[in-house]
């Protein structure tokens, strides 16, 4: 139950995240403010990585395990 930022997205996030694993997670992000087309993104937790796209044509992440 910590906060934690996501300091390499900058855009906004809608509350649905996903934990990838101990230090990523996915969020979906829409392609443009004029789109409703939609792709996952995975983000580090910490600094030093950048945003990257992880599913297109997809909305809500989920992972199963």
């Amino acid at each position: 139950m910590i906060e934690r930022p996501i300091a390499a997205e900058t855009r906004s996030i809608d509350d649905q995240l996903e934990w990838l694993d101990d230090t990523h997670v996915l969020n979906g992000v829409h392609r443009s403010s004029q789109s409703a087309m939609m792709d996952v993104w995975v983000a580090p937790i910490g600094p030093g990585e950048a945003a990257q796209p992880f599913l297109s044509d997809a909305e809500s992440p989920v992972i199963v395990r």
